[in-house]
């Protein structure tokens, strides 16, 4: 430890014989020397002045204390240091060790009228169970001044925009931060002291301490308005809801005119974590029937004026909007119906990156490009009934047209037959009765075709004719159960985007059940007093108060009948392929 002691007096005698006077900036020392990150140094150097070097060195000696208290008898001292170097760094962001600091100072600086010669041979924390310490001290003497994280001898240099001070100076102001992000907010309230939509306001206050001899400034409330005069947040110290009494500092913002003669408010958004904003319904019963006396216009949303009409004031509630047409993206049918299923992933690459993009049955039913997940559904979800393979004959006599029939023949005459077999082909053509000319036909094709192509290819077609048939039988009918559930809403019509539903909530769900009622108010309050279907017919299926229409897409009957067009064009084609294949 006193190694420590050396190094660091040492040092601090090469810059100057009494480390507290020092004038220089001490960002260097605190760096190079002290091993400090930049973002705390400059921390240290503008918080503690000319005490920022004896301060880090504070810091540093409980570390490397506390590392000593820890290590094995082994370990060298330098890597102890280094260590302690590490945690001040590793332990401490900015933000927070500006306010220890901040604190620590106004100890000094205030408690001890600069003088810190009775903190010199104290550690910054305690190591050991009731050793005296700097921290310990400093929140003692902040407690018994019960000034919490207020500013000492402050200067306020932001405009003040409504004061309610007294001819002394002391009680509550308004202040125009003139920002949307502010540092000093933010350390004072523990928040993040920015606003993406609107300027900073602060509720600031300065009171004399109980023994009387300081005068301490602190922040209340913090509020963001727009250049739109839409108030967006409104809180208290770390997000909190502003406690009843700040409303009596907080109603003349509503009276507050710019110098156009327009009004600072006009209206309520939202922003972060809007449910601990301020809101006209926290006011009493008494104090909301004077505002609304005063400004009636910025009583907008349907709650509000439930809440009027119920205190008995007269005012004007619109019916509820009940019809509905909005349009629904393919892959957000699902949100609308139960017994919707993926069925499907697909998995895009690009340059950079991949991913999977869910499809789902009720998507790949109404979209009409998905036929191969279609298909692949179907064959997962219904078993094909089994069947023995039908005689040729029996193919050739009640499927294939005499034209095709003719097609095989020619084809048959280009697959090298003997003199015998293409005499009997020449005799097949003129055979009149069609029971014999298809036995003999299939005799033949028997007979000549050693390969099998055009038993294998009359036989694919039948396959998957019988296939088609059956698979697009079932994909009709999803079809239309899906658009009967759908249906339930009112009208749906597909286009190539998506669905369109259309219709009357009034025919879904009862307007006067007040949880209907407060789907509507909750979402006016969420969305800047705006009323949009598609998000109110969502709610009320979250809340389950209307009921979503299920899907019933099962039970389906499998056919066995062949459609005898769509088989002989298919035949058509791969007999072409074949005469194509032997030329």
């Amino acid at each position: 430890m006193k190694n420590l002691q050396k190094q660091i007096i040492s040092l601090l005698k090469e810059y100057n014989n009494n480390f507290g006077l020092l004038n220089e900036s001490k960002k260097e020392i605190l760096m190079d020397k002290l091993g400090l990150k930049k973002e705390l140094a400059e921390v240290f150097d503008e918080v503690g002045k000319k005490l920022s070097v004896w301060l880090a060195n504070k810091f540093l000696k409980y570390y490397y204390e506390l590392g000593m208290s820890m290590a094995e008898p082994n370990v060298p001292k330098k890597d102890i240091l280094d260590w302690a170097r590490h945690q001040i760094n590793q332990d401490h962001g900015a933000s927070n060790m500006r306010m220890f600091l901040s604190s620590i100072m106004d100890y000094i600086v205030v408690g001890l009228n600069r003088d810190k010669s009775s903190l010199e041979d104290l550690p910054m924390f305690k190591i050991k169970q009731g050793e005296p310490n700097i921290y310990d001290k400093s929140k003692e003497w902040h407690e018994q001044l019960n000034v919490g994280s207020g500013k000492f001898n402050y200067i306020e240099k932001n405009p003040i925009i409504i004061d309610f001070r007294d001819e002394n100076g002391n009680g509550y102001y308004w202040a125009d931060l003139e920002t949307n992000n502010s540092k000093e907010e933010c350390e004072r309230m523990g928040h993040c002291g920015r606003s993406s939509s609107g300027s900073l306001y602060s509720l600031r206050s300065y009171k004399l301490t109980p023994d009387g001899k300081y005068k301490v400034n602190n922040s209340h409330l913090t509020a963001s308005i727009g250049n739109d005069g839409i108030m967006y947040q409104l809180k208290g110290p770390k997000n909190s809801k502003p406690k009843g009494e700040y409303h009596q500092y907080i109603l003349p913002l509503f009276n507050l005119e710019d110098e156009n003669g327009d009004y600072l408010i006009q209206g309520f958004g939202k922003e972060y974590a809007s449910q601990q904003d301020f809101k006209l319904e926290d006011l009493p019963i008494e104090t909301l029937k004077e505002l609304y006396e005063i400004r009636p216009d910025i009583f907008k949303s349907r709650g509000l004026k439930n809440k009027m009409a119920e205190l008995g004031i007269e005012i004007e509630v619109e019916p509820l909007e009940s019809y509905f047409d909005f349009h629904v993206d393919f892959e957000y049918i699902r949100h609308y119906i139960k017994n919707d299923e993926v069925i499907a992933y697909i998995e895009q690459s690009g340059s950079y990156n991949s991913w999977e993009q869910e499809i789902f049955l009720s998507q790949a039913v109404l979209q009409g490009n998905h036929v191969d997940e279609l298909y692949q559904w179907i064959d997962e979800n219904f078993s094909q009934p089994e069947y023995e393979e039908p005689h040729l004959e029996k193919i050739l006599k009640e499927n294939v047209y005499r034209g095709l029939q003719s097609h095989i023949i020619r084809l048959l005459k280009m697959m090298n037959p003997t003199e015998e077999e293409l005499k009997q082909l020449e005799e097949l053509e003129k055979i009149t009765e069609y029971s014999l000319y298809i036995q003999k036909l299939a005799f033949l094709i028997r007979e000549i075709d050693y390969d099998n192509l055009i038993i294998d290819a009359i036989y694919e077609v039948y396959r998957d004719s019988y296939r088609e048939n059956n698979y697009g039988d079932i994909i009709d009918k999803l079809h239309n159960s899906l658009m009967d559930a759908l249906g339930e809403y009112g009208e749906v019509s597909v286009n190539k985007w998506g669905i369109n539903l259309s219709g009357d909530l009034t025919n879904l769900v009862d307007m006067d059940d007040p949880r209907v009622i407060k789907v509507y108010e909750d979402f006016e309050n969420n969305n800047d007093g705006e009323i949009y279907m598609d998000g109110i017919i969502s709610s009320l299926l979250d809340n389950r108060i209307l009921t979503m229409p299920r899907w019933e897409r099962d039970n389906f009957e499998i056919k066995y009948e062949i459609n005898n067009d769509s088989f002989n064009n298919q035949l058509n084609g791969n007999l072409n392929y074949i005469e194509r294949t032997l030329s």
